[in-house]
């Protein structure tokens, strides 16, 4: 995955394949995935970066989501311009989150308007 990174060739059809791999692999696949997003971020394309947040919202369950998710959205947006498709779907999945509408744990909820606030100033 680096390597296609570093190439400019980790597209929106590698970004589904390995998504959908980490989705079922365990937590210490995920965790060493988000890792991996979160210190080659600067290298993504806005597009891909947006295309990734997209699918934290869409595919993780409430439930089941992590503080590490949480930062790693963060950490994906932030040294993207204000005005970008990724930086927006940030702030909504963070706004969503917060808004309590779905079963987030309260944990979640706090570090999504820490990160919603810090994305919005």
């Amino acid at each position: 995955m680096r390597f296609l990174i570093d190439q400019k060739e980790f597209n929106e059809k590698e970004i589904r394949t390995v998504w959908k791999a980490i989705l079922t692999g365990d937590q210490s696949t995920k965790l060493e995935f988000y890792k991996i997003l979160e210190a080659l971020q600067m290298k993504l394309r806005n597009d891909d970066i947006a295309l990734i947040i997209d699918l934290f919202g869409k595919d993780i369950e409430p439930a089941s989501f992590m503080r590490q998710e949480i930062e790693c959205v963060s950490k994906l947006t932030q040294y993207c311009q204000r005005q970008t498709t990724a930086v927006t779907n940030a702030a909504e999945l963070f706004f969503d989150i917060a808004c309590q509408t779905k079963p987030y744990s309260s944990e979640i909820v706090e570090t999504a308007m820490d990160k919603l606030i810090n994305l919005l100033l």
